[in-house]
């Protein structure tokens, strides 16, 4: 019998204290109760557990095919929590109108591991997170997974295509390697899609409920109860996405 499918929901905030928790929660179990999991297994992934300091490693992750093969114990340790599931939902603050430096520092550990997986990204903050939406998207999106959450807006045309270049290795060892150059047509700028779930806490920057987030790192009950009426659809609708592409995938890896 196959093993069931499995999708994680990364913990994206690492500061002390923090609310990511609490949202996570309320993600899940915004998706226990209400969407249909198929015989999907969910597991919650924390990336502030796997101390990643800023990239250390002595190569770049797209020439690291297997966990096992990173030099330090936590790029294995994470890289292989990363390859262990078939599909994410990323759930990320936003700080200081962007992506979070720690998010942002995990996403650059992996390549492979995740590479034409499906994710769905949830932000919250002030505005819903959306600046960091954005950037998280577009970049796990450049890297070659299948982003459920892209809201940007197509300036070109359906003829004029973005080419995404990046360096290959010509041999197969690390010494004296030999680079060259690849560029692909197949990623054009991203559709606009409905599912796009953005977290804000009620009452804005002087809220109650902004203030016990930052300083407390709870979740306030006006915020939660406004989500639960406001966000849940669009939770269970990026989550369902996510599942019908882990349960039957049409895209093949590249890599």
């Amino acid at each position: 019998m196959a093993a069931p499918k499995s999708i994680a929901i990364i913990i994206g905030s690492s500061r002390s204290p923090r609310v990511g928790p609490d949202v996570v929660e309320f993600v899940k179990n915004t998706i226990q109760s209400k969407a249909k999991l198929e015989g999907i297994k969910m597991s919650t992934v924390d990336i502030s557990e796997y101390q990643l300091p800023v990239y250390d490693e002595p190569s770049v992750p797209a020439m690291i095919a297997e966990p096992d093969q990173y030099a330090h114990e936590h790029s294995r340790r994470w890289a292989g929590e990363i390859a262990s599931h078939d599909g994410y939902v990323l759930v990320s603050p936003e700080y200081n109108y962007g992506m979070p430096g720690g998010v942002k520092n995990a996403i650059d550990y992996i390549y492979h591991a995740w590479k034409s997986k499906p994710i769905a990204v949830v932000t919250y903050g002030l505005d819903g997170g959306r600046t960091s939406s954005d950037q998280i998207s577009n970049t796990l999106n450049r890297m070659g997974l299948q982003v459920r959450d892209i809201l940007l807006l197509r300036t070109l045309t359906e003829s004029h295509v973005v080419p995404f270049c990046f360096l290959l290795p010509l041999t197969e060892t690390i010494e004296d390697t030999a680079w060259g150059s690849a560029c692909t047509d197949e990623l054009t700028p991203p559709q606009v899609s409905s599912t796009r779930p953005q977290l804000a806490f009620v009452g804005g920057p002087t809220g109650a409920d902004t203030g016990a987030a930052m300083m407390t790192g709870k979740l306030g009950k006006d915020s939660l109860e406004n989500w639960v009426e406001k966000a849940a659809a669009d939770i269970v609708k990026a989550f369902e996405e996510v599942r019908d592409m882990v349960l039957s995938p049409t895209t093949k890896s590249k890599a």
